[in-house]
């Protein structure tokens, strides 16, 4: 069974863990572990991928006064570890929607395959789902 647990990690970090595998079927063709990989993987490319803003702009208003914005790229990702089986990832605050999405789908995977995989989701238990 795949567990995936969602949970806050201090103040500002969100956290997921996915641990095991599904024994849906044989490894070639688990349709289980194949989608809860992707939502995995997915979820990594967009929390690690730069923003598609600039960083450290400045403009200047009709005055001639200027406005900084800071922003840093990326949204927080940390990959504590990962290998076949086994992902712990973390996101800061900028990446919670992220990790939401991400949780939907895995819980709806849950859903319809409660004997392979679990979800636990300590951190929108009531914002997204009574789940």
């Amino acid at each position: 069974m795949i567990t995936a647990e969602f949970k806050k990690t201090g103040s500002d970090r969100l956290s997921l863990v996915m641990n095991g595998h599904s024994g849906y079927s044989a490894s070639e063709g688990d349709i289980v572990c194949a989608a809860a990989s992707a939502i995995l993987f997915t979820l990594i490319g967009y929390l690690s991928a730069p923003l598609c803003v600039p960083t450290n702009t400045t403009e200047e208003n009709e005055q001639g006064n200027s406005n900084k914005s800071e922003n840093s790229g990326g949204l927080g990702l940390i990959i504590n570890d990962i290998r076949s089986g086994y992902a712990d990832i973390e996101c800061g605050e900028r990446g919670k929607e992220a990790m939401r999405m991400a949780c939907i789908g895995l819980l709806q995977i849950s859903e319809k395959y409660p004997a392979c995989m679990k979800v636990r989701n300590q951190v929108w238990k009531s914002y997204i789902c009574p789940y």
